[in-house]
């Protein structure tokens, strides 16, 4: 038989840390433990044959086994980095950067501030000779014909 298999369920939960520790899918992981073993891309029918046996009848292929145990073991040394690119090579929407993230950023920037000077500007020039941008728009005219004061205790 080419590949070993085991079915220890130490070895199951070994695999489902390690991916973990990679920010990963396992099926990805399988990706991964197979070109470290081979050093070549896994056949899709092979690697599918292997994770529908990993899923559904909890069997651990040994160069699945031995990458979750060296995982672990960096992990434990400290000196694994999930955020390394090489361990997201089969996950499309990783990425460590935003495309265009500047021109985002002030695009989204100069709308914001385009929206709330507007506001302001659009209140401003609707209060009409008002002493206040800000609601009650009271108008000039308003309060000289009225010639008491707004407030109840300072009324005549």
């Amino acid at each position: 038989m080419l590949f070993k298999c085991s079915q220890d369920r130490s070895d199951l939960a070994k695999v489902i840390r390690a991916a973990d520790k990679l920010g990963i899918t396992e099926y990805d992981f399988f990706h991964l433990a197979f070109r470290r073993w081979t050093g070549h891309e896994p056949d899709v029918r092979m690697l599918e044959k292997n994770f529908v046996d990993y899923m559904f009848r909890q069997i651990v292929p040994h160069w699945v086994r031995h990458y979750a145990r060296r995982i672990i073991a960096l992990d434990e040394q400290g000196q694994l980095d999930g955020n390394d690119p090489h361990y997201h090579r089969y996950d499309p929407y990783y990425r460590t950067f935003t495309p265009n993230g500047v021109r985002s950023f002030l695009v989204a920037s100069s709308v914001i501030i385009g929206l709330i000077g507007g506001g302001i500007l659009l209140g401003h020039y609707s209060a009409h000779d008002g002493p206040s941008v800000l609601p009650p728009y009271f108008d000039k005219n308003e309060l000289k014909k009225n010639k008491s004061s707004v407030l109840p205790w300072q009324r005549d």
